[in-house]
């Protein structure tokens, strides 16, 4: 009777408590971090901010089965804003379940404005104060102040609001079609409008974050090896140093890169104007040849910008003398990333002026997602691990990986702060 009474407990436990697990209303409303929507940094004052809109996956139930888990949720969203100093959380809005009644779409920031995109209520265009995400301007005020009219805002089906609108981080400008996809440009500042004329890539952003070659100081730089990646210049051997499975750090910000080829523009446009005040010999026609096609292909990558198109590789680098390196910290399956300062004053020469090992930042998840150390961190569920983004802000490098947030010092390579999204 005992032991009848002991299975039949066990039954009962085994049947009813998936039911209560489904059921119980606490637990349907807890959210994992799932991605990041948007990453924008933003100044105001003397002051940088970090803004982020969050996706989290919410599970209605779970159910286990031979060792794999079946979810059924859906998927809500979060604008957070960052104080860059310290990490700290200044404002947090949610913005609703991401379907055809509520979905959200970040655009960018003009000075005091965040700009998003919004199917709640069909409120369509509207800015929020970036520091209190408090609703500043609505659609309806945008449509009447217009000083020129490009017809009614297209209203698109909620998973293809990003073909419709978007926003230029050169220009400062609102990207807005009209219900004939007619696409225009809209000064958020004059509220005036320019028809875009042709093709645009309204996203402006592109994922080339870590590559085995880069050009650094006008000579070619490679990582070259299997594991023990060596630093390489222009295909010779110039350095002992060696990272594990290392890759270049490049710059992915539209602006620092229309920023950086505008600058290499005017050196460039400077050097050839001294060959026209001297007497030019042959050697100098040569020098003065790839100039010009070293111009051209600047010309061409700056317009590339503008239309959101990817340009050239460029490295992410603090000064003109440096540069960083992403690479394994260690041989072990749950090995963390590490990053490095490499320095080169003079040509060909290279040190490493630091390396920090990024806590809760793992080197590769599939290896790493059965340890302790990961599930510490992650549970059971990860976030989506093809997010890596970095910035420079002054003398800080962000770095965004793995749903984690990471502020190093670029100078001596101390770590700020370091938290993770939740």
């Amino acid at each position: 009777m005992h032991r009848y009474f002991k299975i039949s407990l066990f039954l009962i436990q085994w049947v009813i408590f998936p039911l209560l697990l489904i059921s119980n209303p606490t637990y349907s409303q807890i959210g994992r971090f799932d991605q990041i929507l948007k990453k924008i940094i933003y100044k105001q004052g003397n002051s940088y901010y970090l803004i982020l809109h969050e996706n989290f996956y919410r599970a209605k139930s779970e159910s286990y089965s031979k060792g794999n888990t079946r979810s059924i949720g859906y998927n809500s969203s979060r604008i957070t804003v960052y104080s860059l100093s310290d990490g700290k959380i200044l404002a947090q809005k949610e913005m609703g379940v991401m379907d055809s009644t509520e979905a959200c779409l970040v655009l960018g920031c003009t000075p005091e404005n965040l700009w998003i995109y919004s199917k709640k209520y069909k409120s369509g265009i509207q800015s929020l104060n970036p520091l209190t995400l408090e609703r500043k301007v609505s659609q309806a005020f945008i449509y009447e102040n217009l000083k020129q009219s490009i017809g009614r805002f297209a209203d698109p089906f909620w998973q293809e609001i990003d073909k419709f609108y978007g926003f230029d981080p050169i220009q400062l400008k609102l990207i807005a079609s009209n219900e004939q996809n007619q696409k225009y440009y809209i000064d958020l500042e004059h509220y005036t409008s320019e028809k875009i004329t042709e093709n645009i890539n309204l996203k402006f952003q592109w994922v080339y974050y870590l590559r085995s070659v880069a050009y650094f100081q006008d000579s070619l730089l490679r990582l070259d090896g299997f594991d023990n990646m060596v630093l390489i210049n222009s295909g010779k051997k110039s350095s002992e140093l060696e990272f594990l499975n290392g890759q270049f750090m490049m710059e992915q910000n539209p602006k620092q890169l229309f920023l950086y080829y505008i600058n290499l523009q005017e050196s460039i446009t400077n050097q050839l104007i001294t060959f026209q005040t001297k007497k030019v010999t042959a050697k100098d026609l040569e020098i003065n040849t790839k100039l010009e096609l070293k111009l051209n292909n600047a010309k061409n990558n700056t317009a590339s910008i503008l239309k959101g198109i990817k340009p050239d590789d460029v490295l992410l680098q603090p000064n003109e003398n440096s540069f960083f390196i992403w690479s394994k910290n260690d041989e072990s399956n749950e090995s963390l990333i590490r990053i490095s300062k490499i320095s080169s004053p003079s040509y060909g020469n290279f040190s490493i002026g630091w390396g920090t090992r990024i806590p809760g930042m793992f080197f590769n998840v599939s290896s790493a997602r059965n340890s302790r150390e990961f599930k510490q961190n992650f549970g059971d569920f990860i976030p989506e691990s093809d997010f890596i983004q970095f910035e420079l802000v002054e003398q800080r490098l962000i770095i965004l990986y793995l749903g984690q947030v990471c502020c190093l010092n670029t100078e001596n390579g101390t770590m700020n702060w370091v938290f993770l999204i939740k």
